[in-house]
């Protein structure tokens, strides 16, 4: 992908979040034409008002539908990612996890910490946008996972001026992960995601649990957030000497741990 540049076709496989379908859409239409297939499941039929005065053909299947699309008549060229202002201080952009506000989840979780001792350095594991790090005291050292690419960068934007570290890498395979940090942090933080589809898949949180407790040092503590309904207090009991809820609301459990 070159700035400005043109091409025959672009293909855009959609995906469940309509801001980033559309985003990612308008970018290709400014330097080319564009197929735009997305399942019926994901709200394939309201994409046709959209792009209405775009739309040249459309082939309607069983399980997805099929648009080509012209290029538009924009002067200037879209990037494939754009970052706005969604909340005071912070930027975010379509796709990433709760793109423009921060889920109950995370919320009450950074409830929780602000009534914590922290002590740095900290570990934020799955770090989305920046939201929790944002919100930890200003003099702590930091350090953000994040699998995505574009909350990597988010993060940098919204912890600018921090002493902040930004690891691009996936949280629930150690091989990616930063290995001089293990054993080393203080505090690790998280709320993990629990599915990758429609059905929940705990053992996402499971890696996430079990890659904390990797980089936690002795007497290190450990703050998440889940779904009550997923049952982590077991999970965390395997890994951790010493594991208590903290809060319970709106359907999350924050859980505080240490590593013996």
């Amino acid at each position: 992908w070159t700035p400005g540049s043109e091409f025959s076709n672009a293909v855009v496989f959609g995906g469940r979040h309509k801001e980033e379908n559309v985003q990612l859409v308008e970018a290709c239409r400014s330097h080319g034409p564009v197929h735009f297939l997305i399942p019926n499941e994901y709200g394939a039929k309201s994409y046709r008002k959209l792009f209405e005065g775009a739309l040249e053909e459309e082939e309607v299947g069983r399980k997805s539908r099929l648009m080509r699309l012209r290029q538009s008549k924009d002067s200037q060229p879209k990037p494939l990612v754009e970052y706005s202002e969604t909340l005071p201080g912070f930027v975010s952009t379509p796709g990433l996890f709760c793109w423009d506000k921060p889920d109950k989840g995370s919320e009450l979780l950074a409830q929780a910490l602000a009534e914590q001792e922290l002590k740095g350095p900290v570990l934020d594991l799955g770090a989305g946008w920046g939201y929790l790090c944002k919100n930890l005291p200003e003099e702590l050292e930091l350090h953000l996972v994040e699998a995505d690419s574009r909350g990597v960068e988010a993060c940098r934007r919204n912890l600018s001026g921090r002493p902040a570290t930004y690891h691009w890498a996936d949280a629930t395979e150690p091989a990616t992960l930063p290995a001089n940090l293990l054993n080393g942090m203080h505090t690790v933080i998280t709320n993990p995601p629990f599915h990758t589809h429609k059905q929940a898949e705990p053992i996402l949180g499971g890696a996430f649990v079990a890659n904390a407790h990797r980089f936690l040092r002795k007497g290190g503590r450990f703050y998440m957030v889940g779904n009550v309904h997923l049952g982590y207090f077991k999970l965390l009991e395997t890994f951790f000497g010493e594991v208590k809820e903290i809060v319970r609301a709106h359907g999350f459990s924050v859980f505080g741990a240490v590593k013996r």
